[in-house]
């Protein structure tokens, strides 16, 4: 039989663990309402991009070496290679966020997750670099302009995630439990959120 002081340990415990959680929940409600409408309102802005960019594709410019209109773009081939390798080192990060999220705030995940996600800015960069030695330049017409736009505002985004995850690993020692898993699992919503995010960007610059 279990001697009597240790189920009260064993109780006193399941107290406490009952007292975190009832700590966490409501806190995690209303952090989450104000991360999706933060969300939303970054979702409205590539709405608005993605707009402008199916109506600017469709507007006609005057060609001089032809002297007639087009609706046809300039060709821009991009780095499949490479944003496919971003896109994965992305995706990883999103999944060993989730398992920091879901493994008790085991630390080594998410800081996992914050280099990958430094590399996937790293493999932007080397996109941008590539571009630019093929000609194309912010200023080289509609197309060129949009995907620095496009790509580097969903780069500064994802900085923001890199911040966040390391501030959390430097901080995180002077924090209680419940502070330090509610922000882990704010900041593994973020980072699946630019996942999905930079999916969508992907195949809309690839397709549109």
């Amino acid at each position: 039989m279990t001697p009597p002081a240790e189920r009260s340990d064993c109780a006193a415990a399941l107290v406490r663990a009952r007292v975190d959680t009832a700590k966490v929940t409501p806190l995690l409600r209303r952090y989450r309402l104000g991360l999706a409408l933060c969300c939303s309102a970054i979702v409205m802005v590539f709405v608005a991009f993605s707009s402008a960019y199916i109506v600017r594709r469709g507007i006609p410019t005057y060609d001089l070496g032809t002297g007639a209109y087009s609706t046809s773009w300039e060709s821009m081939p991009l780095p499949l290679g490479l944003l496919l390798v971003g896109t994965a080192a992305l995706i990883t990060a999103s999944a060993t966020m989730e398992m920091a999220r879901r493994s008790t705030l085991r630390l080594s995940s998410f800081a996992i997750s914050g280099l990958l996600v430094l590399g996937f800015v790293g493999i932007l960069f080397a996109v941008w670099h590539d571009v630019r030695s093929r000609g194309h330049f912010v200023n080289s017409g509609a197309r060129a302009a949009f995907f620095y736009v496009l790509t580097g505002t969903h780069a500064g985004l994802a900085l923001v995630g890199v911040v966040t995850l390391f501030l959390i690993g430097i901080c995180q020692r002077g924090w209680t439990r419940t502070r330090l898993h509610t922000a882990v699992d704010l900041t593994a919503w973020y980072v699946h959120f630019m996942t999905g995010l930079w999916i969508y960007l992907l195949l809309f610059l690839l397709f549109a």
